[in-house]
């Protein structure tokens, strides 16, 4: 293989898994920069879901495989400039993750993968346990590292309750172009009862530093909605649809969020939506069943098993090409209030 033009070493390495990547790369230096400058084009170590958890709560067990923080090389050098500001934040003992000060938690990285023994699926869970307060340049270097190598990893899902520091990914990596600083999640999902750190600095991480290849899913449980929140999430509805394919909301305990589909509806039916979210679902509760609005098309009501489906396209009004389809189930559990599923969908 060694003889072979680069080109072809790359598609041969683009058959390959990623086991037998990590083999390769232990071959010698030339694979191993080779896989480092290709990495975005060849397979991915997945896992089935990350998390960032009290470092207290992991108890002593057996479950869990703890990694060793000095299992990785870096080829990673430090330039002076950098070195300074990295100087600068560990004078300041800026964190790793967003700390809320009232409780001053420590943290780790949870990582949760599927595999087979005897042919019976099984979950491991592996612990990363990053410095909290990185306090030297070589923890410093060692967060840096890792945090590419989890860049550069698949997660099919993740439920945040905990954060990332924004401030020290960009800190550590200082804009540098040739890393996206993104986690690459399929289907990140945000309890907003359980974050520890607002909506809002949740929505912004999740913006800036997740590539959602699926759908992003919000439920707000039995807490309320708050009018600047459905401020944020309408605006992002309506800007972010070059980063997200799919936005699920669910509010089963408050009535707010059907203003967030009247203001949908209005966006929708009035104004440009080259930037709106392709799918977003709502699920919500009302006082009152569905009416179908009057500017409703192609309108198709049909019962089932308790549930009323309607569904109905709506039209831009500045361009008649461009439509949208709604479907709505709606159903209701004894004197209970209705119960409202949404889906909207760009045609």
């Amino acid at each position: 293989m060694n003889s072979l033009p680069p080109e072809v070493q790359l598609d041969i390495l683009k058959c390959v898994n990623f086991d037998q990547l990590l083999s390769v790369r232990q071959t010698n230096r030339y694979f191993n920069n080779f896989i480092d400058g290709y990495e975005n084009e060849l397979a991915r170590l997945k896992f089935n879901k990350l998390n960032i958890i009290i470092d207290s709560n992991i108890n002593q067990s057996n479950i869990y495989e703890v990694i060793p923080l000095e299992s990785v090389i870096s080829e990673f050098i430090l330039n002076d400039q950098l070195k300074e500001k990295w100087q600068e934040a560990i004078a300041k003992s800026i964190p790793l993750y967003l700390q809320d000060y009232e409780e001053r938690n420590l943290f780790a990285v949870k990582l949760d993968k599927i595999y087979f023994d005897l042919k019976k699926k099984k979950l491991r869970h592996y612990i990363l346990k990053l410095p909290n307060f990185p306090k030297n340049i070589k923890e410093m270097s060692i967060v840096r590292c890792w945090l590419e190598r989890l860049f550069n990893c698949f997660f099919e899902y993740t439920d945040f309750k905990n954060l990332f520091n924004p401030e020290m990914i960009n800190l550590l990596f200082d804009n540098d172009k040739s890393i996206p600083l993104r986690f690459i999640i399929q289907k990140p999902s945000l309890n907003v009862g359980s974050l520890s750190y607002g909506l809002d600095n949740a929505l912004k991480f999740v913006l800036n530093h997740l590539s959602i290849s699926e759908s992003l899913i919000i439920d707000f449980n039995e807490n309320n909605i708050l009018e600047q929140q459905i401020d944020i999430l309408f605006n992002i509805l309506t800007k972010e649809g070059n980063k997200l394919s799919q936005f699920c909301l669910k509010s089963y305990r408050c009535f707010e969020m059907s203003r967030l589909y009247e203001l949908i509806f209005e966006h929708i039916t009035s104004k440009d939506c080259s930037k709106l979210v392709p799918v977003i679902m709502l699920e919500y509760i009302s006082e009152l069943n569905f009416e179908v609005n009057k500017e409703a098309e192609n309108v198709e009501i049909k019962q089932f098993n308790g549930v009323k489906y309607t569904k109905y396209q709506i039209t831009n009004k500045h361009d008649p090409n461009l439509k949208f389809s709604f479907c709505n189930a709606e159903f209701k559990e004894g004197n209970t209030d209705f119960t409202f599923k949404i889906r909207i969908v760009k045609i």
